[in-house]
């Protein structure tokens, strides 16, 4: 479910501290790396796209003979064209498991400018997305000797009890399989919905919902990771956010599609911004049938 990754930088994340991520992604059970760098064909008015792109392979070749010296199955590829699609794209093609994005916290008014590739991407996801923010100590070229992100420490699984929450439980499954210490299933009631007229009531959503992650928590009875449950009255995007930082959680997982008006399609999902805004890395699980018909791909199989 995780055995393969592509790891997507651009002209704006090109000191994403690539080592730290491999390292750490090999604990999640990744075994094959597929390096891509996109270039946006409007990207650099005026300047020749085809020499920036033979400096970029180079320098992507040299990232390659590197980790193959380390003992990583690695490949690379620079591409130009319309980001999302040529992901999406080569993603498939290369029958990759999920991708990976570093990105620097932007403002919201940077996004609408410039546009951002990983938000693009998860818009248009057709596979799981695995967003790293880079802090500030990240920014930095060249290799960290022996450094890795620890994803499996704390993972923080929110759910609205939705399909694709459900669905995304079958990939915590697996995380759980690797070995996480320690596992927080989370569910907030969101204020937005609730106040006022159904504030009388949130007592008795409280324990719905208690029995609810119970029942979740009793799936992974018998496994070495300690769970608990904790339910959160307020704004989720917020709250989620919040707790990852208060409890230092080292990943949080998602379903991508959420429950509400139009999906909250108007104001953008939680998921969505919670992978904007969090400084914990977020995994997004789409639901299957985004690509189900599509024979080339490995991305939904289970095993």
């Amino acid at each position: 479910m995780f055995s393969k990754a592509m790891i997507v930088t651009d002209l704006w994340t090109g000191n994403f501290p690539l080592e730290k991520c491999i390292r750490g992604l090999k604990d999640l059970g990744t075994e094959e790396y597929f390096l891509l760098q996109c270039i946006e064909k409007m990207e650099m008015p005026g300047i020749n796209l085809e020499v920036m792109k033979n400096t970029l392979q180079s320098s992507m070749e040299r990232y390659r003979r590197f980790f193959v010296k380390e003992g990583f199955s690695i490949e690379t590829d620079v591409v130009i064209g319309k980001t999302c699609e040529e992901i999406n794209k080569n993603a498939l093609a290369k029958k990759c498991s999920f991708m990976v994005f570093g990105s620097y916290r932007h403002t919201r008014t940077y996004e609408l400018l410039l546009g951002s590739l990983a938000n693009e991407t998860i818009c248009h996801q057709v596979m799981p997305v695995l967003l790293i923010h880079i802090m500030p100590a990240d920014r930095q070229f060249g290799f960290v000797s022996q450094e890795k992100y620890n994803f499996l420490s704390h993972v923080m699984f929110p759910t609205d009890f939705s399909e694709n929450a459900e669905y995304a439980i079958l990939y915590l499954k697996k995380l759980v399989g690797r070995g996480p210490g320690r596992i927080t299933l989370l569910h907030v009631q969101n204020k937005t919905f609730i106040s006022p007229h159904l504030t009388h009531r949130l007592e008795e959503f409280n324990r719905i919902d208690v029995q609810r992650l119970e029942k979740i928590r009793k799936e992974f009875l018998g496994r070495k990771a300690d769970v608990d449950i904790k339910i959160i009255y307020g704004h989720p995007v917020k709250e989620i956010v919040n707790l990852a930082k208060e409890m230092q959680v080292s990943l949080i997982v998602m379903g991508r599609q959420g429950k509400g008006f139009l999906n909250e399609s108007f104001i953008g999902s939680i998921s969505q911004n919670v992978a904007r805004c969090s400084e914990s890395p977020v995994l997004l699980i789409p639901m299957p049938d985004r690509d189900i018909n599509n024979p080339t791909s490995s991305v939904f199989k289970e095993a």
